[in-house]
């Protein structure tokens, strides 16, 4: 797991690093820590992180143009925004973060937090076995880069960061696997969205967007309160 801590307080860099290295101490998984006291320097780096702490106020370049900075590249890093500021919060809520904790930081609500991060990027770590519909042959992929999958006159499209192939694997099947994750959701009895790629949505249909590729995608009036009821708890979890 690759982390960064971006703080212009060497103080409160130090102490998150120290709360975090605690916090995975036992769970077994090997840490990748960056620390950047500028957001100037964590901006260059190209490193997609898993998790990112921000501080909101620091130099020409604050935690929150970071984060924007992150979006913009598509990056789905959990980022937890960390700031002795109250008054930020509305700003800060635009930019989806997955927490906002307040300095100094207090040790059970951090964890709290980290317990909930962990497991939302457990999940996303979950590979689902595919097979080509013309080669036949099987391969994995990684449950999270999944944008898509389509019911496509009897045959399952899906649509990948990457790519977009057709399978051999039933579009029930696979909308029964994904399902189980609460990152995706059908919004019609032919598709089955990753709702981390959404961009725009309105009572008809939902964009999914991810580098220069956009996808629509139909809402059923049958799915209509399903689908916002899953977003806006969605969105609210990352929040």
């Amino acid at each position: 797991m690759r982390i960064a801590i971006c703080d212009d307080e060497k103080i409160h860099l130090e102490k998150t690093r120290e709360l975090i290295v605690e916090f995975f101490s036992d769970k077994g998984i090997e840490l990748y820590i960056d620390s950047f006291e500028s957001s100037e320097k964590f901006i260059k780096s190209r490193v997609d992180y898993d998790f990112a702490f921000l501080d909101i106020e620091m130099g020409e370049i604050s935690g929150l143009k970071a984060a924007k900075k992150l979006r913009e590249k598509k990056c789905f890093t959990l980022i937890f925004f960390i700031t002795h500021f109250p008054f930020y919060l509305d700003h800060a809520m635009n930019m989806s973060p997955f927490r906002y904790l307040s300095k100094p930081l207090d040790k059970t609500r951090f964890f709290s937090g980290l317990s909930v991060a962990l497991r939302k990027w457990s999940h996303s770590q979950k590979k689902i076995h595919l097979t080509d519909h013309k080669s036949k042959t099987g391969f994995l992929v990684n449950m999270h880069d999944i944008l898509l999958i389509e019911n496509s006159n009897r045959k399952t499209r899906v649509v990948t960061k990457r790519n977009e192939f057709f399978v051999t694997e039933k579009y029930k099947s696979l909308h029964e696997e994904l399902i189980l994750n609460e990152d995706f959701c059908e919004t019609h009895q032919s598709f089955t969205i990753n709702l981390n790629y959404i961009s725009s949505h309105d009572n008809g249909a939902v964009w999914l967007e991810y580098g220069n590729a956009r996808h629509m995608v139909y809402i059923s009036r049958r799915k209509l309160a399903d689908f916002k009821l899953k977003f806006f708890k969605f969105a609210g979890d990352i929040k």
